[in-house]
């Protein structure tokens, strides 16, 4: 999950409101918190008001490395000059949270503090440091520029899609325990109006290959809010997503 996270901010297709205005026409693209400044994922993950205190809690010295920094990639190259290989792990960490709790604030109006987001990162990383030892010593994921970003380690199926001229493009990826990928699959929908949707129709097609499979016991992975929201609702409203 958050080696995933990390390749789309690396990628610059995380989906920030800067990013679903190039895609979306009449999209706002500010900030849905501070209603300040656009939001880019710089933005986004450092310079929001609600998220610059949990970086102060942290205390990491990555202040000037951010207002200098035109991109994430460009970021990372900055900071990974000064600081530790594990200081970097943590703050993929906080950064992962950071983009999950702004999607509870804005979506689902949830009420979340800054202090708690440090001491759950911490716990995290205790929690996945135990995991790792008993499983798999070894497992650990490096994006291209050298910037390591901890794995996840349990059975999941990935998905990530694109959006252009209304067909939709899904890629599905399945690990297993120790994080190895055992399959990729990608596929093409035509007639799509949204991101959402596409998010869903990827979705259906990995349980899909799940059953094709006989694997019972799965983690669906997605960063989808709306979608995984609305798939927890009591009462879902199959008219959102082309009545699926």
């Amino acid at each position: 999950m958050i080696s995933l996270f990390g390749w789309k901010c690396c990628r610059g297709i995380l989906p920030t409101k800067i990013s679903l205005a190039w895609k979306l026409p009449y999209t706002d693209p500010q900030c849905s918190i501070c209603h300040d400044v656009d939001e880019s994922i710089m933005y986004a993950q450092f310079k929001c008001s609600w998220v610059v205190n949990v970086w102060k809690d942290r205390k990491l010295p990555i202040v000037g490395e951010i207002h200098i920094s035109s991109n994430f990639v460009n970021f990372l190259d900055l900071v990974r000059e000064k600081q530790t290989k594990e200081d970097i792990q943590f703050m993929w960490i906080v950064a992962w949270r950071v983009w999950f709790g702004r999607n509870a604030i804005i979506f689902r109006g949830a009420e979340i503090h800054h202090t708690g987001i440090i001491s759950f990162c911490h716990v995290y990383l205790l929690e996945m440091d135990k995991v790792r030892t008993i499983e798999t010593p070894n497992a650990q994921s490096e994006l291209s520029n050298g910037a390591h970003v901890p794995s996840l380690l349990s059975k999941s199926t990935v998905m990530d899609h694109c959006l252009k001229e209304r067909e939709g493009d899904a890629g599905i990826v399945v690990r297993d325990m120790q994080g190895t990928v055992v399959m990729a699959a990608s596929t093409k929908f035509q007639q799509i109006i949204d991101p959402p949707t596409t998010e869903v129709l990827s979705i259906m097609q990995a349980m899909k290959l799940a059953l094709g499979n006989g694997w019972r016991r799965i983690v669906v992975e997605s960063d989808a809010e709306a979608v995984l929201t609305e798939i927890r609702a009591k009462n879902p409203c199959l008219t959102l997503y082309m009545g699926m």
